[in-house]
């Protein structure tokens, strides 16, 4: 596109310079690579002011071959900004997976933990428990051969507890 095609006189490119860069204008909702584009055009067909009464930029201009202008560089930064505050937002987001996935791995250890040391904790109580049947059931053959040792006169007072 073209935007200095009808202009005769430096007048007349200034206003159609002037009138784009407020319709295109990236904070007024405008196109960033439209606002480009004219600066780029703009500059070059502008002439170079090297009496010293130009603008400020027209060595900055001149210097870096028309392209670049504090508009230009304003665009950039706010896209430099927009993909900084991106790569941050992409970063919180990782780390945030990362926590939770860690979490996630500490409960699923602290799970298997748990269920390990609840099946050691049984199988501890069963091997008690088999112990002190054996024990009673030891004491009790004991006792029963003891009882059928007895004579009647002493299995009469051993059940009446006289012994």
């Amino acid at each position: 596109m073209d935007f200095f095609s009808k202009c005769q006189t430096q007048e007349e490119a200034k206003k159609v310079f002037k009138k784009l860069c407020k319709y295109f204008h990236p904070d007024r909702g405008g196109d960033d690579e439209l606002i480009i584009e004219l600066y780029k055009q703009y500059d070059a067909w502008k002439p170079i002011d090297n009496s010293g009464k130009g603008h400020a930029n027209d060595a900055f201009r001149y210097a870096s071959g028309g392209v670049f202008t504090s508009s230009l560089l304003n665009v950039y930064e706010k896209k430099v900004r927009e993909a900084d505050e991106m790569i941050y937002y992409l970063r919180n987001q990782v780390d945030d997976l990362k926590r939770k996935n860690d979490i996630r791995e500490g409960f699923r250890r602290d799970e298997w933990n748990c269920q390990n040391k609840i099946q050691k904790d049984l199988e501890a109580h069963l091997e008690k428990l088999i112990k002190k049947c054996a024990d009673l059931e030891n004491n009790y053959n004991e006792r029963y051969d003891k009882f059928n040792k007895m004579t009647l006169l002493d299995k009469v007072r051993f059940v009446l507890g006289y012994e």
